[in-house]
């Protein structure tokens, strides 16, 4: 009973400072964290949806319009997934800094709206054009696609980080690394567009 008192004393003490919360006041608002986890649980969703039934023929099949086929793409999603949360990764290792937000250059829904949209090149892919992957198949690279995303949902469900104070430099410039997170969705997004006009081919095997 004392050690239960003492324990709330202690607790009602922290509230009253303020250091019990102070474990989460730099990490995600609520709608930052919605708007991230329904944009991963999203995309992961519909492209497995769109690609999993494929067969062979399928998966290998190029249009008149597209230079590469949903194999191409699939193993370039799961290849920039890796290599955008291994540089979040590295980014969360060094120290937050606040005075770095000033080098961010664009807002979450200009980031989004610009790697989307299949008008413009902008600021979309040229950090990942040229991307390896260690992926043997495109099964494989699938396969990877889901647990990587998987891992990055359940990251972001969670997390108390700050990473809004961390930042990484890309070709076009500097964003967050709660950026990275909408941007690395916003890119498959964009190759999900890519994919749905391959199917849309009236030669598309049946």
């Amino acid at each position: 009973m004392l050690k239960r008192t003492l324990g709330l004393s202690l607790l009602g003490l922290l509230v009253i400072s303020g250091l019990a919360g102070r474990i989460t006041n730099n990490s995600l608002t609520k709608p930052e964290r919605k708007k991230a986890l329904t944009m991963m649980k999203e995309s992961r969703s519909e492209l497995l949806a769109q690609v999993s039934e494929l067969t062979t023929r399928q998966w290998l099949f190029k249009s008149e319009e597209k230079k590469k086929n949903i194999r191409d793409y699939v193993l370039h999603i799961a290849g920039s997934d890796k290599k955008l949360w291994t540089m979040l990764e590295q980014a969360m290792k060094v120290p937050s800094s606040p005075s770095k937000r000033a080098e961010v250059i664009v807002d979450d829904d200009e980031l989004i709206r610009h790697v989307e949209d299949r008008s413009e090149n902008g600021i979309a892919y040229d950090p990942f054009l040229n991307i390896g992957h260690n992926y043997k198949t495109y099964k494989e690279a699938l396969e990877g696609f889901k647990k990587q995303r998987l891992d990055h949902i359940r990251y972001l469900r969670t997390s108390t980080e700050d990473l809004r104070n961390h930042v990484v430099r890309l070709s076009f410039g500097t964003i967050d690394c709660y950026q990275l997170c909408l941007l690395m969705t916003s890119h498959a997004n964009r190759h999900l567009e890519d994919i749905r006009k391959i199917m849309d081919d009236p030669s598309f095997p049946k």
